[in-house]
């Protein structure tokens, strides 16, 4: 689990003015760079979704050899597009491998990051290095970097459930949650946080905004 007192979100969607992907990516990095900037902001992360959002992304794998996951079939797993501070802002430790880091670049072959329970059911034997495919056989190949502890994504309640995190930087998307975690008042560390993002953005609409607990 993770502790939400102290995280902030914010989640806007860039494409409803005309942003593509690498331009929505370069806001998300100047926007990163002014939270940052806020008192007592300790760590700042961007996400694709936040645990327990209405929004559920899901993507089919394909892992050679596993009876389950076979490209006939194929299996439906959680996925998460997230930066590189993303473990760290919303306290998950990465339990075996690496995080994010400046190695996943879009022009790397895909690396993901898998919770507790995928790599448990998938590959009991060691989840980092291995490799899977997205959608089917002829599908982009993701290499297996880490493993991160288990945190509930659709409920408090929900057991375990397996997770397949990708580096925004190699899967960048207009539409984001920006993370903070801090160490000062949550209800002014959000006017400040909207504050910055409408310096960048005056247009913003705002999806999704304050903290965290709210939805708990």
């Amino acid at each position: 689990g993770f502790v939400t007192k102290g995280l902030v979100d914010a989640t806007i969607s860039l494409d409803m003015h005309g942003y593509e992907s690498s331009q929505a990516n370069q806001f998300f990095e100047r926007a990163i760079v002014r939270a940052r900037a806020i008192p007592g902001v300790q760590s700042v992360s961007v996400a694709n979704r936040l645990p327990f959002s209405v929004n559920v992304h899901t993507t089919t794998i394909v892992i050679d050899g596993h009876p389950e996951a076979t490209p006939e079939r194929g299996v439906s797993v959680d996925t998460n597009g997230v930066t590189a501070d993303y473990f760290e802002t919303l306290g998950v430790p990465i339990i075996a491998g690496r995080g994010f880091d400046t190695r996943d670049t879009p022009d790397s072959t895909l690396a993901a990051i898998v919770s507790e329970a995928f790599a448990s059911l998938y590959f009991p034997d060691g989840a980092v290095g291995q490799r899977l495919r997205l959608r089917d056989q002829g599908g982009p190949v993701v290499d297996i970097v880490g493993v991160n502890r288990d945190y509930a994504i659709r409920s408090v309640a929900e057991a375990p459930r397996p997770v397949v995190h990708f580096s925004r930087d190699q899967r960048p998307s207009p539409a984001g949650s920006l993370l903070i975690r801090t160490a000062a008042d949550a209800s002014l560390a959000t006017q400040a946080l909207q504050r910055e993002l409408l310096a960048l953005e005056p247009r913003l609409v705002f999806m999704e905004l304050g903290p965290l607990d709210r939805i708990l």
